[in-house]
């Protein structure tokens, strides 16, 4: 999908997420460990708290699985049949990427093995009124992604996080608390977080400002947009079209997805951006931060300065208009 590695959900391992102060926060309140929120879990004992890590190389990125269930063997029994969907998505998808790219990303040249695939963006374009291009690679790695989860709950998995190519996926009960909290990255530092985002399971996936120049051209109002919901392949194929949709169609094609929700990060003026690229400890500003309705009570902006001030919801934005 053309994001960055870095040490957050959307960038870096799954490891990495169990902990958000190992990915470099802002030198303020530290954002609290992800599978720590404000009670314990009902996990059982100090090793139920550990995960069983592995790491498999796949369509291009890694796919990092990270598991926790007191029975070992079958953890590892489950992320191996996890590899192996993901390993079947890559063999069945890639000749038909490599022909897509090849005939100059002619929707034409898709074979049926990709119906799913073109099928869903088809709607998507359908439903914003825009023509999008699509991601397919992106795609692919998040279907990819929800067949590796698949085979982790199939497997009998209590609880677990997989990242591939920088589309993280979690399910079950977060081994610390009652929410996993995800990690988003300041597109204005990357390394650093600018926000904490609870929930229950789903995956995130993220476009920035970077991850593509042919949408990231001067004058273009999006840093970055991080999608939300229930599968990998939704948030996947979404987060490309948000990013060039921007807060306003976003917002209205979000509606139009029940369980969809995304953060927009607003590009700054000329002013702004100079300043923001001279201090992270800021954070980013909320004014420059738009939401759906639905994560207004599940999303805290990090910052050394607390301020009272919120992000702009999709209500608001649209009804503005």
């Amino acid at each position: 999908m053309g994001m960055r590695g870095r040490c957050s959900p959307m960038f870096g391992s799954a490891a990495a997420l169990l902990a958000l102060a190992a990915c470099s926060p802002p030198r303020g309140p530290s954002p609290a460990p992800v599978a720590a929120a404000d009670g314990a879990g009902s996990f059982e004992g100090d090793a139920a708290q550990r995960p069983v890590v592995r790491s498999w190389p796949v369509m291009g990125a890694v796919l990092q699985v990270s598991a926790w269930d007191a029975d070992t063997a079958r953890a590892l029994a489950a992320m191996e049949a996890a590899r192996a969907a993901a390993f079947r998505t890559d063999s069945a998808f890639s000749p038909e990427i490599a022909a897509w790219n090849a005939a100059g990303r002619d929707t034409a040249a898709l074979s049926a093995a990709t119906i799913q695939l073109r099928d869903f963006y088809r709607s998507v374009t359908e439903a914003s009124g825009r023509a999008l291009e699509a991601d397919l690679g992106g795609m692919a790695k998040g279907l990819a992604l929800d067949r590796a989860l698949t085979a982790l709950r199939t497997g009998g998995v209590r609880s677990g996080v997989a990242d591939l190519g920088g589309t993280f996926t979690v399910f079950g009960e977060a081994p610390m608390g009652p929410r996993w909290s995800m990690a988003l990255e300041n597109p204005f530092h990357p390394g650093e977080v600018f926000a904490a985002l609870q929930l229950d399971s789903g995956a995130v996936a993220t476009w920035s400002d970077d991850a593509d120049p042919r949408i990231s051209r001067p004058g273009r109002t999006v840093a970055s947009v991080s999608v939300i919901s229930g599968g990998a392949f939704i948030s996947a194929t979404l987060s490309r079209a948000f990013f060039a949709l921007g807060p306003e169609a976003g917002c209205r094609l979000a509606a139009r997805f029940p369980g969809v929700d995304a953060v927009w990060v607003r590009a700054p003026g000329a002013a702004e951006r100079e300043e923001l690229e001279r201090d992270a400890d800021d954070g980013v500003d909320p004014d420059l931060v738009v939401i759906t309705d639905a994560l207004a009570d599940r999303l805290e902006l990090l910052s050394e300065e607390p301020t009272d001030e919120r992000p702009t919801r999709c209500s608001a934005l649209v009804r503005r208009r």
